[in-house]
């Protein structure tokens, strides 16, 4: 058997051939983030589409600057037998892909992420706009995990050479980073906004035990679905992918607030991801008003 980090090139080459055919991929213990090594590598000229994956983040990042702290797999519990402490397992999944991209329009690309790792995990798994990863409960919904996009400008030069060999924009070509943070086992620290929950306690006990017997297939298996639908993204833009983000909208059809700044704003009632994207929201006064920022938060009407 190929090592993780083969197997999945050669699958990604698979996937995209000559796009992806440079891909790299790899495994560190710890990193302060997947998501500054990746920006920093393009800095640096490396843009080479790659895939960094890390077991712990010290200084991860979530959306509006929020702090993302990977799960320390040294958490301890007590034993039923002898009273002593022993290691309860906890784990997070986070990664980071980074690639130069170039579609015709950003908007609505976190959602097609979340589509793509959604569809990985399974049919419980719901998504809420714009970037969480999370499961329906009795009192609403809990985080699963969540998604952070950064870009930046790529040398002139290669936006040239991707607008050439793939056909693409080179007006909107930048180099993308996708990174995504699972909680696996255990709940990571950090700045939570919303109630947390793991794949271990949400998903069925059966599917659980499935993905984590084989926690670098499932990196795999979500690296290639991302890769795979946002370079349809690409291509069609949103459009295509809201139904199946309609299906796994945790807001649908629910009364809701936005906030900016901790700020609550306007109230109503939630009408799904329009086909650019951007978010729709009925007005308890009235009309309808589209969400685009992703530094406005939507959540249940009533929610602190």
């Amino acid at each position: 058997m190929l090592p993780w980090s083969q197997e999945l090139e050669r699958s990604a080459y698979a996937l995209a051939g000559g796009r992806l055919q440079q891909l790299r991929a790899v495994h560190v213990a710890s990193i302060d983030s997947t998501n500054s090594a990746l920006l920093q590598a393009a800095q640096q000229g490396d843009i080479a589409p790659q895939v960094l994956w890390a077991d712990v983040q010290t200084a991860g990042r979530g959306r509006m600057g929020r702090q993302w702290h990977s799960a320390q797999p040294l958490m301890t519990e007590q034993t039923g037998q002898t009273g002593q402490t022993a290691p309860a397992p906890q784990r997070s999944l986070t990664f980071s892909i980074g690639l130069p991209f170039a579609p015709q329009d950003w908007s609505g690309l976190s959602l097609v992420v979340g589509v793509a790792v959604a569809e990985v995990l399974g049919a419980t798994v719901l998504l809420k706009w714009p970037n969480d990863i999370c499961v329906r409960e009795a009192t609403g919904y809990a985080k699963l995990g969540g998604i952070l996009l950064e870009t930046q400008a790529l040398p002139e030069a290669a936006a040239t050479d991707l607008a050439a060999s793939a056909g693409l924009h080179k007006g909107a070509a930048r180099w993308l980073v996708i990174g995504l943070g699972l909680n696996l086992q255990g709940q990571p620290s950090g700045d939570l906004r919303a109630p947390a929950t793991d794949l271990a306690n949400s998903l069925g006990p059966s599917t659980a035990a499935a993905l984590l017997a084989d926690v670098p297939g499932l990196c795999a298996r979500l690296v290639l679905a991302i890769l795979q639908a946002v370079l349809r993204f690409e291509r069609t833009g949103f459009a295509p992918f809201a139904p199946a983000f309609g299906q796994r909208d945790v807001l649908l059809g629910q009364r809701i607030a936005t906030f900016h700044d901790g700020q609550m704003g306007q109230t109503g009632l939630a009408l799904g991801a329009a086909l650019n994207g951007s978010y729709r929201l009925r007005l308890d006064h009235g009309g309808e008003q589209a969400i685009h920022s992703a530094e406005i938060s939507l959540r249940p009407y009533g929610a602190a």
